[in-house]
């Protein structure tokens, strides 16, 4: 199975579908269907793997009968999650960003001029 990241603005987005999944009232399974879609696709959606459009997210909410101002927060969630920069979690909770810091600063304290 491929290594999964998530960023801060990834998770809030999975979050904002998950509840507009659950405020509808329909189970993922119900709204695959009806979307004519996998049920794995919903499921991928929410855990914000990838494999959907800006088009597909419209479409959910808009069976979901999210309200407009929820459906353009979690849009914009939506791209925000697609722009470069963000800060990346991978599964062990720790960004490459700080592994390098952590070893960085070990290498500095056990040298003379780190003392």
């Amino acid at each position: 199975m491929p290594k999964r990241n998530s960023s801060v603005v990834g998770r809030e987005f999975g979050n904002g579908v998950r509840d507009a999944i659950e405020q509808s009232g329909m189970t993922q399974r119900g709204l695959a269907r009806l979307l004519d879609w996998q049920e794995a696709k919903v499921s991928d959606l929410v855990q914000v793997k990838g494999g959907v459009t800006e088009l597909d997210v419209v479409r959910l909410l808009s069976y979901c009968r999210a309200p407009y101002a929820e459906v353009e927060r979690i849009l914009a969630l939506y791209r925000e999650s697609r722009e470069k920069g963000w800060l990346l979690f991978p599964e062990d909770g720790v960004p490459d960003q700080v592994h390098s810091l952590i070893s960085q600063e070990r290498l500095a304290a056990g040298s003379p001029c780190g003392r």
